[in-house]
């Protein structure tokens, strides 16, 4: 794992509050837009890699975003 990646996995561990995302430091792995809240994949898929949003307000709380990747799906965009 890279320094600063392990940095911000180490933060988001202490910090989240979620739904069990913070034992894993809020990876979500890959996603397509439609999956993720409409406000959340707006901000996601507007970054491109290696970019951090700021935040971020959904139903679901405040977010942060860093987009480590971006691949095609066979059917649409995702990010992680």
């Amino acid at each position: 794992m890279k320094p600063k990646r392990d940095r911000l996995r180490r933060i988001g561990e202490k910090i989240l509050t979620g739904r069990g995302n913070g034992k894993i430091g809020g990876e979500l792995g890959y996603f397509t837009e439609k999956k993720m809240d409409p406000t959340f994949s707006k901000a996601a898929f507007s970054l491109k890699p290696g970019e951090i949003s700021g935040l971020v307000q959904t139903p679901f709380g405040l977010h942060i975003i860093k987009v480590e990747d971006v691949r095609e799906a066979k059917s649409s965009r995702s990010r992680k």
